[in-house]
């Protein structure tokens, strides 16, 4: 395995709630903090608000129906599904869980939502073809699941087992899916990404201020390297036309740029901004959006070529998780404490 980065373990503090440079320049220099905070970029107001019940912080969209599924953690937690088309975009369906939702991840060719219930082992499979989602399966993963990234290509599901160090690998194209391998990774896995064109799987280990990057095509899929990104990263995602991977870390506040190749791991830079807590990027124009856990914002950043911060979106009070629709430009961030979900424009 290699060891890429350097610095302290984070401390467990609790958290409220590969490249491909055609059009672009590089990363910049390694390890620096490259980009203009948020604060002093372009700030906007989003256009919809949308109630949808308490404690929403997870959201997932179907990009084939525009349907926008919500999981909400506390309150009565539950799984509320959105016309992200509509212009109204209207609720259409709620469905009581019973325990917290930690993940959520979709495959959109087999028509199934997966579901980590946290403080569980649980999975849950749902058949989304129809609007109202339907419980076809439940698979035991281990303790507390968080995290869940789909690999569209091979259907692997990949499940960052919070309470055991593992990813959780189930092979969905079954049916039923099954847990196929595990794998070991750093402390306190919280969230998983996978870049399908390089076969490359990114888990983020909030107590190991670290990512754990898998190698999926061997059998069983094992971790190759460990990238020290920042203080307690809680999510990942992957942008597959650049081939990046983008980390919130919490309390380094920053958000990691790791550039990844078919054969490599590259620079790492380290953008500012106080706090973030959820991601999402949009692989159609390459941007990213960062909910700031500290301040009411969602933060845009500029994810292809040299990045940097092109504007903030004022929302109240603070986003937590986000989700995007490539196809109409859309994401959609969950408030809350607002028991509602707002609807943001990615373009400028």
């Amino acid at each position: 395995m290699i060891l890429i980065g350097g610095g302290a373990l984070a401390a467990a503090v609790a958290v409220a709630a590969a490249l491909s440079l055609a059009g672009g320049g590089g990363l910049g220099p390694e390890g620096a903090a490259s980009g203009t905070p948020p604060a002093s970029v372009p700030s906007d107001a989003p256009r919809t608000r949308i109630p949808v019940g308490p404690a929403p912080t997870d959201v997932a969209v179907d990009p084939v129906t525009h349907r926008v599924y919500v999981g909400h953690r506390s309150g009565d937690p539950s799984l509320t599904v959105i016309d992200g088309a509509a212009p109204n975009h209207l609720v259409l369906e709620t469905v009581s869980l019973g325990s917290p939702v930690t993940g959520m991840a979709i495959d959109a060719d087999l028509r199934r939502l997966y579901t980590s219930l946290g403080g569980s082992t649980t999975v849950l499979v749902w058949d989304i073809a129809e609007a109202a989602p339907a419980r076809v399966g439940e698979i035991e993963v281990g303790r507390d699941p968080q995290g869940i990234a789909v690999d569209p290509r091979s259907h692997r599901v990949y499940v960052a087992v919070g309470g055991e160090d593992v990813v959780s690998v189930i092979d969905g194209d079954p049916d039923p899916p099954r847990v196929r391998s595990t794998v070991g990774v750093g402390r306190r896995p919280v969230s998983v990404a996978v870049d399908p064109v390089v076969d490359r799987v990114y888990v983020a280990n909030r107590r190991s201020g670290s990512v754990s990057v898998v190698d999926p095509r061997v059998d069983p899929p094992r971790e190759t390297a460990l990238l020290r990104t920042g203080r307690e990263p809680v999510a990942v995602v992957v942008d597959p036309g650049t081939n990046r991977a983008f980390v919130a870390n919490s309390e380094g506040d920053t958000v990691t740029v790791v550039q990844g190749t078919l054969t490599t791991l590259g620079r790492v830079v380290r953008m500012p901004i106080e706090r973030p807590l959820g991601l999402a990027v949009d692989p159609a124009s390459h941007r990213v959006l960062v909910s700031g856990g500290n301040q009411p914002t969602v933060s845009v950043l500029r994810g292809k070529g040299a990045p940097r911060w092109l504007r903030v979106v004022d929302v109240e009070p603070f986003p937590l998780g986000i989700g995007i629709d490539p196809e109409l430009g859309l994401g959609f961030a969950a408030l809350g404490d607002a028991a509602a979900v707002i609807v943001i424009p990615i373009a400028d």
